[in-house]
């Protein structure tokens, strides 16, 4: 990985000292999902995003970055982006 780039959301994981199958149960989803998350295919809940950024110990843009999704605060909820915060 280069400085510049993003962390996957499975590196995210491995990193934070777990697994694929530990994190989702942990979050209640499926392994599945989390496969899906990482490849930008789905997009986490906000609440799963939120749980799932502290469960990493990253910050919950770090967490988007890794699956591929965009956030943004209230002011900004007509602009498209995939989670408001």
């Amino acid at each position: 990985m280069y400085v510049n780039e993003s962390p996957t959301l499975l590196e995210l994981i491995k990193l934070a000292g777990t697994n694929q199958q530990e994190f989702a149960k942990r979050l209640g989803v499926t392994p599945d999902a989390i496969r899906r998350w990482g490849k930008g295919e789905r997009k986490p809940t906000l609440d799963k995003a939120l749980m799932a950024a502290t469960l990493l110990n990253c910050s919950i843009e770090r967490f988007a970055m890794a699956c591929k999704i965009s956030i943004s605060s209230d002011d900004d909820a007509d602009t498209g982006t995939d989670i408001t915060v």
